[in-house]
């Protein structure tokens, strides 16, 4: 269970950090700009300790490189991956170092003096209130914008929602042999899985069940994809062998999906062919094995190897990887 919930740390923090690249800088500079303005408090709160004595220039110039750490660290844990904060804690001495160089220059050079401590403590205050006022006002700014942009992929995938209904609406099919039924309910808003059935005009059913890998939107519209190739494909089933009708959907899915899908995308199958005799004959393409039940018998395990589709161009699906099952469907 550990392991499973390490798994499960792991695998949401990547997704997190994909995210965040992904993410327009356009969307996250009043975050970035907020931020800023947050941490630069620390800088001039340097200065209260000091009694307000820091000469202006350097408290503004300490406001100014404490912000911009926190920059660095707020785009590190955005943007790059972990390792990235040693990083950034080492580069942290070089630029401190360098902060100082500055200060003791300006000092010298142009004989900085100690600020009175009323002068310097009010100086202070009406600026950490100016940057107090102005970070609240991005992170505002900040968090609006994305609330609005999660109700925008919200309606869309409501929208999808809705269209997968219509692409794959429950399946309630009577014929004079067989009685077919189906219901694809997404883990998700929108997903992958695919459940169809086709009345030929031969009086024969095509039944089959599609998995695509993945989730989400991606999944859903490969999904449509496959079911409008399917569709097409079996129109053109008159005028080949009845045999034929299975392998001959698989190979036209197999050279149809490859150039509408990313590459690490892919689809299982397992298709039925019922005919109006009462024969049967099915044909799989990595999918999990067909649970075969009869009363008062053992569930069969039915299975068949083969390359799912759209993995690779290549593969043939055979006509003797579809398989016959006259004889347990009559027992049924």
């Amino acid at each position: 269970m550990a392991f499973s919930l390490r798994k499960l740390s792991i695998k949401n923090r990547t997704k997190h950090f994909q995210y965040y690249k992904s993410v327009p800088f356009s969307r996250l500079w009043p975050l970035y700009a907020a931020v800023f303005c947050l941490f630069a408090i620390t800088g001039i709160f340097g200065d209260i300790f000091n009694l307000g004595r820091t000469p202006y220039v350097v408290a503004i110039l300490n406001a100014v490189f404490s912000g911009f750490t926190a920059l660095m660290y707020i785009h590190v844990g955005m943007r790059l991956t972990p390792r990235f904060f040693l990083h950034a804690t080492l580069l942290q001495i070089p630029i401190w170092l360098g902060f100082g160089a500055i200060v003791s220059f300006l000092m010298s050079h142009f004989h900085l003096q100690p600020v009175p401590t009323a002068s310097g403590t009010r100086f202070a205050g009406v600026v950490m209130l100016l940057l107090v006022i102005v970070s609240y006002s991005l992170f505002i700014r900040f968090v609006r914008g994305e609330g609005q942009e999660s109700f925008r992929i919200q309606n869309e995938l409501e929208l999808a929602h809705g269209i997968q209904k219509t692409l794959v609406p429950p399946i309630a099919l009577r014929t004079p042999q067989f009685e077919l039924y189906g219901r694809s309910d997404p883990s998700d808003k929108v997903g992958g899985d695919l459940v169809d059935a086709v009345q030929l005009d031969d009086g024969s059913t095509v039944a089959y069940l599609a998995d695509i890998a993945g989730h989400g939107l991606q999944a859903g519209i490969l999904m449509g994809m496959v079911k409008i190739a399917a569709r097409t494909a079996l129109l053109d089933t008159c005028s080949i062998e009845p045999r034929t009708v299975l392998p001959s959907l698989m190979e036209r899915l197999n050279r149809v999906l490859p150039g509408v899908k990313e590459p690490q995308m892919y689809a299982t199958f397992a298709g039925f062919r019922l005919n109006p005799d009462g024969s049967v004959f099915y044909a799989l393409a990595a999918h999990p094995p067909i649970l075969h039940y009869r009363a008062h018998a053992e569930v069969e395990h039915i299975s068949a190897e083969q390359f799912p589709l759209g993995l690779f161009r290549s593969p043939v699906f055979p006509r003797h990887l579809q398989r016959w099952l006259r004889v347990i469907c009559s027992s049924l």
